[in-house]
């Protein structure tokens, strides 16, 4: 990962320039062609070292190729990680919605990755770096006017030079009326170019923007800052809404209605990847409702924690979301890469206007990342809000309960992860010229609690380093075949 600063400054580096905003400008084309993203998806690259961003990674793939495998390999015929056969858990233990078909809560995670004696057969893999295109095409700003007769040092004739403002500069010159050089915004990403998204996407006007100029003339300077802080909390609570029935429309429901996965795994697929999306929607247009309903009938907003109080207590789905997303993440990954008629409707669902040129990943980070941000919004309105208001207790409450499912968001998830990563591990151990050693890597309990490198002073025949993985039962070194993404069982 890295931040905004440091990008703009590599990027400014490459293309030797000390303007902070053409370079930019470049790592915002950069970043349109998915080139690298805001951890969160939330916006395009900024010039702050308080944004976080990171290149666009894949799920390494545990497949084998069963021609990489000796007849001595524990992992002949190995069968591809997949979340279509035996389920992990279940989403819900009743579930009614549309993503909600119950599943055996009875598999455990090992079932996943299980090697079954059925014929062999190639394995795709679904993480292939040489296949993934990088970003392409011309930028401008940066290449020389057409006219051979064009120097830095004198005005050009032509009105679209891409050097005329930095001629109009060093001549001390204002710029002339005639034709304007515009930024794509299509190109960068930030605000969609078209107007029918104003149908789609509310805007977070001004709360002082949105009463009668003398209702705001009559509060306080802190209590308008209070009333922003609600306004805030309010309208990004009907944008986060209107994001997961977007997912719901433009994904779940296309998803399961057309012959774009196979039908037999259609209803598992989606319930794996968008899980209990469902549970959300209603828990959260419920707190959308009931904060519409309290803005539009008062002007001044009193309170808003009796709301959250209520509603707060049935946030539940969020962790079982949170502890559930990477599995939805790799089973995304794995069809797009293995399933055409999938990765073309993929491409085709994110440039329609409503996915505001998101791709599928952002929005379905974006329940954690909700879930995070609330206590951020409210401690901001608990900033401004008076002693001898009820919410000066509430939102107190309301935060500390959210901050308590964060918690469970987030050991959850590490557990996920690390069962995920051990699973993985298992399914890409070789054992050639070794005694195959059962290391029960599968079994509940196993933890990984060191990975690294072991540099060797090489003897004859001792070529590479060494990754050495240490567990709570035992010490595993491997010789990494990335080509191949197989670990060699390595003994001396």
């Amino acid at each position: 990962a890295f931040d905004g600063r440091e990008a703009v400054d590599k990027i400014a580096y490459i293309i030797k320039t000390t303007d902070r905003n053409l370079a930019l400008l470049l790592g915002r084309a950069l970043d349109a062609q998915k080139f690298f993203h805001d951890v969160t998806y939330d916006h395009r690259l900024r010039d702050s070292p308080h944004e976080i961003y990171q290149f666009k990674a894949r799920l390494p793939s545990p497949f084998v190729s069963e021609e990489m495998v000796s007849p001595n390999s524990a992992l002949q015929a190995a069968t591809p990680l997949s979340l279509n056969g035996d389920l992990p858990f279940s989403a819900s233990s009743s579930q009614t919605s549309e993503l909600s078909t119950p599943v055996s809560t009875t598999s455990s995670l090992s079932a996943l990755l299980r090697t079954p004696t059925a014929p062999k057969a190639r394995r795709l893999s679904v993480s292939s770096t040489d296949d993934a295109p990088l970003p392409s095409g011309v930028f401008t700003l940066l290449t020389d006017c057409y006219s051979p007769t064009c120097t830095r040092d004198a005005l050009c004739y032509s009105i679209a030079c891409p050097r005329r403002l930095e001629q109009q500069a060093r001549l001390n010159m204002k710029p002339q009326p005639g034709l304007r050089r515009s930024l794509s915004n299509e190109s960068l990403g930030d605000t969609p170019n078209v107007s029918s998204l104003k149908k789609i996407r509310e805007t977070g006007t001004l709360w002082i923007h949105s009463v009668p100029p003398e209702i705001a003339a009559s509060v306080s300077d802190q209590e308008k800052k209070r009333q922003e802080a609600i306004n805030e909390v309010i309208y990004t609570e009907r944008d986060f809404v209107r994001d997961m029935e977007y997912l719901r429309d433009c994904w779940v429901k296309p998803l399961r209605t057309q012959d774009i996965i196979a039908e037999h795994r259609r209803t598992q697929f989606v319930q794996q990847v968008f899980w209990n999306l469902d549970e959300i929607i209603a828990v959260n247009t419920r707190l959308r409702d009931a904060l519409n309903k309290r803005q539009k009938s008062y002007a001044i907003v009193e309170t808003i924690g009796d709301i959250y109080l209520d509603v707060v207590k049935d946030f539940e789905p969020f962790v079982r979301y949170g502890s559930h997303q990477l599995y939805g993440k790799f089973e995304f990954e794995k069809e797009k890469s293995s399933n055409s008629a999938f990765a073309q409707f993929v491409e085709d669902t994110e440039r329609l206007p409503e996915s505001r040129k998101l791709e599928l990943n952002g929005y379905l980070t974006k329940p954690t990342t909700r879930l995070a941000r609330y206590p951020l919004l409210l401690e901001v309105v608990l900033k401004y809000t008076s002693d001898d208001n009820p919410d000066k207790v509430r939102l107190v409450e309301v935060v500390k309960i959210i901050r308590g499912f964060l918690k469970r968001v987030n050991e959850e998830s590490g557990k996920t992860e690390s069962r995920f990563n051990l699973l993985q591990l298992d399914q890409q151990l070789v054992f050639r010229n070794v005694e195959q050693v059962d290391l029960r890597l599968r079994d509940e309990n196993r933890e990984l609690l060191y990975k690294g490198t072991l540099k060797r002073r090489g003897g004859q025949g001792d070529n590479g380093d060494l990754q050495v993985f240490l567990f709570d039962h035992a010490l595993l070194m491997v010789k990494a075949k990335t080509k191949h993404e197989q670990f060699r069982v390595y003994k001396r």
